[in-house]
């Protein structure tokens, strides 16, 4: 049942992990009384199509496929493009923050939490915020933080409260592969109109939803059919 809720409401499938101990457990052993009963014809059979089954999930799951092979892959698993180029993504953003004056106390704000974690394992000397789901709630930069390297947002999300934004960058994964980050922008940002702790609550964003400097945004965009235009990135 929770397979079935998770699959039609844009779930992805680690969200039931912690079931899959108890269903093997309790699966083990009427499969090794099956798998030991004999060595029937039709045994043979259906051993032998698990196993062609499970080749084409392997492919699609596992990073077993170069970067440059992945764009067949990713159109089935959306997951997959999120693995790759993290690196440069953070090489990127780090140049930009190198090219602000440390007395301003830059700091790094991303659109989403993957973003922000992978300028913190590349970068951990790079502060780094996002409005995105849970990682809103480590709280908003410092009063002291007067300018900003803001990432994947667009010119008209954040030019309302930022009095000095410049274009610096746009990512590139590398290898042409289509994935949330490819071809974002990369901005720095100077003159806060407001101060973060007053942004902050407008910047906190669940699931796909967008910041919107204008009031709060914590629910899911829509289109006309009631579906949600950003599944993939919960």
């Amino acid at each position: 049942m929770l397979t079935v809720v998770f699959l039609f409401t844009g779930g992805k499938p680690y969200y039931i992990t912690g079931l899959y101990p108890a269903l093997l457990a309790a699966s083990a052993l009427p499969t090794l009384r099956w798998v030991r009963a004999g060595q029937g014809r039709r045994r043979q059979v259906l051993l032998g199509l698990a196993f062609l089954v499970s080749v084409p999930n392997l492919v699609l799951m596992l990073p077993l496929l170069p970067e440059r092979m992945l764009a067949p892959v990713v159109a089935v698993n959306y997951d997959a493009g999120e693995t790759v180029g993290w690196p440069r993504f953070a090489e990127t953003v780090g140049a930009a923050y190198d090219s602000l004056p440390a007395a301003d106390h830059p700091i790094v704000l991303t659109q989403n939490y993957g973003e922000a974690g992978a300028v913190e394992r590349y970068r951990p000397d790079v502060p780094v915020y996002s409005g995105h789901n849970a990682y809103w709630s480590w709280g908003p930069p410092p009063s002291s933080a007067r300018a900003a390297v803001l990432v994947g947002f667009s010119r008209d999300e954040v030019e309302p409260w930022c009095g000095e934004l410049v274009e610096v960058a746009r990512i590139d994964n590398g290898f042409g592969l289509e994935n949330d980050e490819q071809g974002a922008q990369v901005w720095t940002c100077r003159s806060l109109s407001q101060p973060w702790k007053e942004l902050w609550p407008r910047l906190r964003r669940l699931g796909c939803a967008t910041a919107d400097l204008r009031g709060p945004a914590i629910l899911p965009r829509v289109d006309p059919t009631g579906s949600s235009i950003c599944l993939g990135s919960t």
